[in-house]
């Protein structure tokens, strides 16, 4: 479980391990169709640039709260379903009240989840030539090569799973070690990057250099709360405090409405709703704010 204050690796893992989760309050997946958006958002991480707060809850011993959820997605495509909220939160299991697309953005990326069959890639060739602040250093790919060297930029594009794989060995290297392992991890990138391109031995540690000092050193792995902080909320009991948690603290910014916010609550008194709402919706061509205002008025029930 988290301890401390963890890195994106670190909450990575624990999405991995099946200890954090998605609980039915939350909306799907609504970043599908922007990949801007998700490599701006690995772009900041790199360029160091705030990406706001992640708020978790943890189930806490004695809650007898019934709360579904549901894991995170290792890959997305036409066929994803976002309904299956098919796990029962155990005690001190973690769930995401805030930060689901970009947790969700940040596990795919890392795990190397093809996304509408596309891949990942960095450029780490990115900051050895001036650019603009809006230049992003991420691009998608449909493609199952390790490097992507594109002549035009004068960039060179590596998978993002495999940045992270060598990023890893080298914060893992101890000291003694260094020289040694760095010949290891050179050796590495140049099996990575040679059917694609060929380098000199200076840009070969260049290379090196670079992932140690912009990737080993970002928010992946060492945690900087000026830039990414996350809160853990314990002891409250989920039906008498988190939901009204979660309704106030998603109130105060636009992308959720309040129809977002009725569905978050009918969902977890009603556990197939969700998916009978989007039937429904795509059925009747009526838009779920709508069904929402008529289900209030016909049953009768205060907004």
């Amino acid at each position: 479980m988290l301890a401390g204050e963890p890195t994106i690796m670190g909450l990575v893992d624990e999405i991995k391990k099946g200890n954090i989760l998605l609980p039915m309050i939350q909306r799907p997946f609504v970043w599908l169709s922007d990949e801007e958006r998700i490599t701006k958002l690995f772009d900041s991480v790199i360029k160091k640039f705030p990406i706001g707060i992640i708020l978790l809850y943890q189930k806490p011993q004695g809650d007898p709260s019934e709360i579904f959820a549901r894991k995170f997605l290792d890959r997305i495509d036409e066929d994803t379903k976002f309904e299956e909220y098919d796990v029962i939160v155990k005690e001190e299991q973690i769930l995401v009240l805030d930060g689901h697309q970009r947790l969700q953005s940040l596990y795919l990326g890392v795990i190397d989840g093809p996304f509408y069959g596309k891949h990942l890639y960095h450029n780490i060739l990115f900051f050895k030539k001036e650019r603009d602040v809006s230049d992003v250093s991420f691009k998608f790919f449909k493609s199952d090569k390790k490097a992507i060297y594109d002549e035009k930029d004068d960039s060179l594009y590596l998978r993002f799973a495999y940045v992270i794989d060598i990023a890893k060995k080298i914060a893992g290297v101890s000291p003694h070690k260094k020289e040694k392992e760095k010949e290891q991890i050179i050796k590495k990138l140049k099996e990575l990057i040679e059917p694609e391109k060929s380098f000199s031995e200076d840009e070969y540690r260049y290379f090196y250099n670079y992932i140690s000092e912009t990737v080993s050193n970002s928010l992946f792995f060492r945690h900087d709360p000026h830039i990414f902080k996350y809160e853990l909320i314990k002891e409250k009991n989920f039906d008498d405090d988190v939901l009204e948690i979660f309704v106030r603290f998603n109130q105060g910014g636009l992308p959720l409405t309040k129809s977002d916010l009725i569905f978050s609550t009918l969902k977890l008194q009603w556990k197939e709703g969700g998916a009978k709402f989007e039937d429904l919706a795509e059925e009747t061509g009526i838009d779920k704010d709508l069904l929402l205002k008529t289900l209030i008025v016909v049953s009768d029930l205060p907004a």
